[in-house]
């Protein structure tokens, strides 16, 4: 199997409140059985409408979620096959522009010259080299632009199926890249394209079951690849006159991981297993910006350091406590900057927790800002 990485940097995205998460990874689309036997019409945007008769996979996502990979079945390609750019479309026929499975303005992917047969895999991946995912709501499909690169054999790149008894493949000639129109309607052609969608409970854009299994909890947000770090095993409250406490108060953390800027300030939940004073302080990483930039995505240099305010509470033992450390202006400014110029904004709050006997630890939680 061939795969293809398409990379972005991946701004964290909070679903609508009527949008619900799917439960599990479903798989959309065709099933990849029949054989290809035809190319789609050069320059035209194409999907399913309904499924052959029998099919085990809907074409539709049954719940919103993160489309974490896509698989095209093509048949024998000539010396310049074509190629494809990959989209998300909503309603039924006809279909409603949603949004690109790629930036716009990438390259399109062009299918491998002088193949008898294969499946090409798209994959997406975030500006650290992390899988990813594209938004993709309850009732949305796929589609896909085609480009024919050569007339002739050489161009050839199949990738319909026939005899799909009950299908109904849909192809009109353009880039359809707004607002709906109306597909012209093949009877019993399939297109011959797969995705994965998985649920994505905190709309980070990250699957919950391949990508993002280190969501929550103890400074683990940021982990995609890679085993996830074990948590501190909270120990039992001290009972008062227990004789000499040596021991420092255990750390963990709660809350989101992801948080909007919105706010103006930062907050995480922390959690002791003993009584103790909670002390907090922080600062917020932006990308250094030129001072000119002819972009606000241009950026220079190393990044900026801008300390948060500090903020301080008593804890009770197994007790959650809220900490709201607020933006200082100049940081809420750049942080702002940033996010609208594609670059990423995180934050880093280290708490002291000091416990009756004057016994310390620190621990150090890494929040996600969004816009």
């Amino acid at each position: 199997m061939r795969r293809a990485i398409w990379t972005g940097i991946t701004t964290a995205v909070v679903m609508a409140a009527a949008a619900v998460p799917a439960r599990a990874a479903q798989t959309i689309g065709s099933d990849l059985v029949r054989p290809p036997l035809s190319q789609a019409t050069s320059f035209s945007s194409v999907t399913q409408i309904t499924a052959p008769a029998g099919a085990p996979f809907p074409l539709q996502a049954s719940a919103s979620g993160v489309l974490t990979s896509v698989r095209i079945k093509y048949g024998p390609t000539g010396a310049s096959p074509g190629a494809y750019q990959l989209r998300i479309l909503s309603g039924t026929n006809p279909f409603t522009f949603a949004r690109p499975a790629v930036p716009l303005g990438s390259t399109p992917r062009q299918f491998p010259p002088n193949q008898v047969a294969g499946v090409e895999e798209v994959v997406f991946v975030d500006a650290a080299g992390a899988r990813t995912g594209r938004r993709i709501l309850a009732g949305e499909r796929l589609g896909l632009l085609y480009f024919a690169a050569a007339s002739g054999p050489s161009g050839f790149s199949p990738i319909l199926a026939g005899s799909a008894f009950g299908a109904e493949y849909g192809t009109i000639l353009g880039n359809h890249v707004s607002g709906s129109q109306a597909y012209n309607v093949e009877a019993n052609v399939e297109l011959l394209m797969q995705g994965t969608v998985e649920p994505d409970a905190d709309g980070d854009l990250y699957g919950d079951e391949s990508q993002d299994s280190c969501s929550s909890g103890f400074g683990a947000a940021d982990v995609h690849v890679g085993p996830c770090p074990s948590p501190p095993q909270p120990a039992a409250a001290v009972p008062p006159g227990a004789g000499a406490d040596d021991a420092a108060p255990l750390v963990t953390f709660s809350g989101r991981a992801v948080q909007r800027l919105k706010r103006g300030a930062v907050v995480v939940e922390v959690q002791t297993n003993e009584p103790a004073r909670l002390d907090g302080k922080g600062e917020v990483a932006t990308p250094r910006l030129a001072k000119r930039p002819a972009k606000l995505s241009a950026a220079v240099g190393k990044r900026a350091i801008y300390p948060l305010q500090r903020a301080s509470a008593d804890a009770d033992a197994l007790s959650s406590v809220r900490l709201r450390l607020k933006l200082t202006k100049k940081a809420l400014t750049a942080a702002k900057a940033a996010l609208k110029g594609g670059q990423r904004s995180t934050a880093r709050i280290h708490i002291t927790a000091t416990d009756s006997a004057s016994n310390k630890r620190e621990a150090t939680r890494t929040i996600r800002l969004t816009k």
